[in-house]
């Protein structure tokens, strides 16, 4: 309360950048020129902020966080509705070359400032940049907020677009958080929205996830059919991103009809594409144990090894745990069936009666 007007300005607005802002971004939001640095020398003197660094771009935090509460709170909702929107777009500008180590906090910015479009793009940065290290909590908190702000309401073309883009990166989250029901209501909602955009690409992936979601249901002749749609609509995009995720997928609905020679094939052209895609190992490891699925069901204990062992190197290579787990899973499956195999032989069974004979 001390503080001159100007002083008082500078601390609110970096109050609402963030608990530790940068001097540039400050500067972008303000506009106070020279006056800048004397103001920020003074709020630092007064022992409320301290530089962090002394680089070009210094980067100062608020030395208690009730500090920058209180700054903050002393904003009208309307006026940190504007400024929010003011950072996220200085943001951008200054900070150009390094926007993907920002994504979360230009989401959080575009959002509270009220600028949708900008922030369901952001968001779904957010949730693809969490999914990569497999923090999908906070990918699902990400892509239910982008989600909220297109559904229930009239949508332009390119927000319907937006809308599957989002949901085709969803899906994956609902799988791995075993919400399948929530999953299926999500798909069936919005299959029309998928349908009317007339994208080939985005409608194989969304058709994928949905023959991908009835899999969990039994529905396997069902979740062929769109699977097989999924390719075909993939090789006309000519997407080779499509087209992995719908051969990976297809493989295991594939392998519990029994036609294990097609999951094969689909397992094997999935993973030569997906080896296009490091950056998504999901393209590579989901594949092979599916393959190792079509090779139990075969009888095949020797193919299922090599693939399990396979996903183990993928794993050590990589450090992804999935893979790693996948791995150990086919491995013990495998050990497990060959023992009962024995002792179906020790045992003197007939040979129709041997597992894997």
């Amino acid at each position: 309360d001390r503080l001159d007007e100007p002083r008082r300005r500078v601390l609110r607005n970096a109050a609402v950048v963030g608990r530790e802002f940068l001097y540039s971004v400050v500067a972008e939001l303000i506009g106070e020129g020279d006056e800048l640095q004397p103001s920020l020398a003074q709020l630092e003197s007064a022992d409320l902020i301290r530089a962090l660094s002394r680089d070009a771009d210094v980067e100062y935090i608020f030395k208690h966080a009730l500090t920058q509460e209180v700054a903050y709170e002393g904003l009208l909702k309307s006026e940190r509705q504007k400024l929010h929107a003011r950072v996220a777009y200085a943001m951008e500008h200054v900070l150009t070359d390094r926007i993907p180590e920002f994504v979360e906090t230009l989401a959080y910015h575009f959002l509270r400032g009220g600028v949708a479009d900008k922030a369901v793009r952001y968001l779904i940065e957010a949730g693809k940049k969490c999914m990569a290290r497999y923090a999908i909590a906070d990918a699902a908190v990400h892509y239910r907020q982008a989600y909220e702000l297109l559904a229930g309401r009239e949508r332009t073309k390119e927000e319907n677009r937006a809308l599957i883009e989002l949901i085709n990166e969803w899906s994956l989250v609902h799988y791995y958080q075993a919400e399948v029901k929530a999953w299926r209501r999500l798909l069936e909602a919005h299959r029309e929205d998928a349908e009317s955009l007339g994208d080939p690409e985005l409608l194989s992936l969304y058709l994928g996830w949905t023959g991908w979601m009835l899999w969990f249901y039994e529905d396997y002749a069902t979740s062929l059919e769109l699977l097989d749609r999924a390719v075909r609509l993939a090789e006309e995009a000519g997407s080779r991103r499509a087209l992995a995720y719908a051969e990976t997928l297809r493989v295991w609905t594939l392998a519990q009809l029994g036609r294990t020679r097609e999951a094969i094939a689909a397992g094997e052209r999935a993973m030569a594409i997906g080896r296009d895609f490091p950056e998504e190992p999901y393209l590579t490891f989901k594949p092979l144990g599916g393959i190792a699925q079509a090779a139990f069901v075969d009888g095949d204990l020797e193919r299922a090894r090599v693939a399990g062992e396979e996903l183990l190197a993928i794993a050590g290579r990589t450090g992804n745990s999935r893979a790693g787990v996948l791995g150990h899973s086919t491995l013990a499956m495998r050990h497990s069936l060959a023992l009962e195999h024995e002792r179906a032989v020790a045992a003197g069974w007939p040979p129709s009666r041997r597992p894997w004979t």
